[in-house]
């Protein structure tokens, strides 16, 4: 009886759990009749939300663009029905445009994501303009316009705070804070990583958790805070795995493996590096495998091994020149010059280093600035090229005490930084308590909740299985019922026979007695003849 509630119950929750979720393959199967357009739409982008397969959800995505140009190009839709349209194709754009910007083709991300703006400028939709904002600054980002994109990003942000979307607040300001750590301000990207961490916490997105936990990761490397740096970068990885997020793991994988880099430990390095590279390589995101090239030839330090590195160093180059990553292409460069140095080509050095300095200038990195011209001192030193070697001596050590500079700055402002964190902290903590009670009792009501409604499915079972038994039991005593009856019956049937027998027996003997006894006149003749 036991194995037959527990099946009964699992029977009804997967009936339960079969009605409450759409299936890809259920999804398929209703494309395939016909529809309004704006049904067809909204099935194709639940297939893009379930689908892993790159090519198959841009094939879809395309789909529904092409669905909702034609639509839009008709006179005869309705207010409800333009703007439906429009949604959907603003929305894929941004989607197309996001995947174009993963793989390096920067320009077309670009394209896709103005004509997007446009589109929910014109009707104006102020979440889809926040969101898009967000995606011009990742672009931007890639370009190595920094600036730039922390003038998109503040624009997302402050439409988000308008409109309360507390998930729009976390990704900017999450964006905001990996652009003041490019720029070297860390103690303001902490701050902005700690308010979107605080905003993923309360919303218990595992994603967002995992970003702002390994760019928090990314300043402790930064200040070569090696284990607070990589038990970070391990907490995020692990949420990144949870949600199967293949980008994320690769890049904390990059990230683990610069924290063996820095330590010295390059095959440990390497091994992580691949392993990251491997992940890119599978979810086709060309700037990711451009990063993994990169770090993969600053692993091979020996001058045996030097050839390898220029072989690493090429591919990433190749990327990111493709792509027009100004910050990829700078930082490449630079230790292609310093590979070409070591083997004492020092003109392909300068020219490397030349182009490196020159881009480093527009994106105003610090640290590749000092790299950069540390480079050209290096080779100018080597050509006896006296001026142009006291020329990049002197903007190196401007460069590397500015970074020295900011380095102190944020040291002393990270202790007051990590003040009043601790004090916000002891002031969360109380606020969490209190909603952590709330929280509770609301729990232990969905938790009496939900023991009510397994109680009943029980009793349900129960008197389910009870009803089924006594049938059984009824159905039973029926059919012996009915057994003995007809026994009966058959019984009586062959006594009425053996009766039948036994009287036609008593006749005919009565029968044969008569024909042999006299009759009675003849006796009574006989008896008065002897009385004579």
């Amino acid at each position: 009886m036991k194995k037959k509630l527990l099946l009964i119950v699992f029977l009804f929750c997967c009936l339960i759990f079969v009605s409450q979720n759409k299936t890809k393959d259920s999804l398929l199967l209703a494309l395939k009749g016909k529809m309004h357009d704006t049904t067809r739409c909204n099935l194709l982008n639940d297939l893009i939300e379930i689908e892993d397969n790159d090519s198959i959800w841009q094939s879809y995505s395309s789909i529904v663009i092409q669905i909702a140009e034609k639509n839009l190009s008709s006179n005869n839709l309705t207010s409800l029905e333009r703007n439906n349209f429009s949604i959907h194709l603003a929305a894929n754009l941004n989607s197309l445009g996001s995947y174009a910007n993963q793989t390096g083709d920067i320009d077309g991300a670009l394209a896709k994501f103005n004509k997007a703006l446009k589109i929910y400028e014109t009707n104006a939709n102020k979440t889809g303009i926040a969101t898009t904002y967000n995606n011009i600054g990742s672009a931007y980002h890639y370009q190595g316009d920094m600036n730039l994109a922390i003038s998109y990003f503040t624009k997302s942000l402050k439409i988000s705070e308008e409109l309360g979307n507390k998930e729009g607040e976390a990704h900017s300001l999450h964006n905001i804070g990996v652009m003041y750590e490019g720029q070297g301000n860390l103690p303001k990207a902490l701050e902005h990583f700690h308010k979107s961490y605080k905003i993923w916490q309360k919303t218990d997105k595992k994603t967002g958790l995992a970003s702002d936990l390994n760019s928090i990761a990314n300043v402790y490397l930064t200040q070569r805070e090696y284990p607070k740096a990589l038990s970070y970068f391990l907490k995020s990885l692990k949420l990144y795995t949870e949600k199967n997020n293949k980008n994320g793991m690769g890049t904390v994988l990059l990230n683990i493996g610069s924290v063996y880099k820095y330590k010295g430990k390059f095959v440990n390095a390497r091994y992580y590096y691949l392993k990251g590279l491997e992940i890119f390589e599978a979810s086709n995101n060309t700037m990711g495998v451009g990063r993994a090239f990169n770090y993969i030839g600053a692993t091979y330090k020996s001058k045996d091994e030097l050839p390898i590195s220029l072989q690493y160093y090429e591919k990433a180059l190749k990327i990111f020149t493709d792509a027009g990553s100004k910050i990829g292409i700078a930082t490449v460069r630079a230790n292609i010059g310093k590979v070409n140095f070591e083997q004492k080509n020092y003109a392909t050095a300068r020219q490397h280093g030349v182009e490196a300095y020159r881009l480093n200038k527009e994106i105003g990195n610090l640290e590749l600035l000092s790299q950069s011209t540390k480079l050209l001192y290096d080779v100018y030193k080597a050509e006896n090229n006296t001026a142009n070697a006291l020329e990049m001596h002197e903007k190196y050590i401007f460069y590397r005490d500015s970074l020295l500079h900011m380095r102190d700055r944020n040291e002393s402002i990270k202790e007051e930084y990590q003040f009043e964190y601790e004090k916000k902290i002891i002031a969360d903590s109380v606020k969490t308590v209190e909603e952590k009670k709330v929280i509770a009792a609301q729990f232990k009501q969905e938790k009496i909740q939900r023991y009510a409604l397994y109680g009943g499915l029980t009793m349900i079972g129960l008197f389910a299985l009870f009803m089924v038994n006594r049938f059984r039991i009824i159905r039973n005593q029926k059919q012996l019922i009915e057994i003995k009856e007809k026994e009966t019956q058959k019984q009586k049937d062959l006594v009425e026979e053996k009766q039948k027998e036994i009287l036609a027996s008593i006749r005919y003997a009565k029968r044969i007695q008569e024909s042999l006894m006299p009759s009675e006149k003849y006796i009574e003749r006989n008896f008065k003849e002897l009385k004579k």
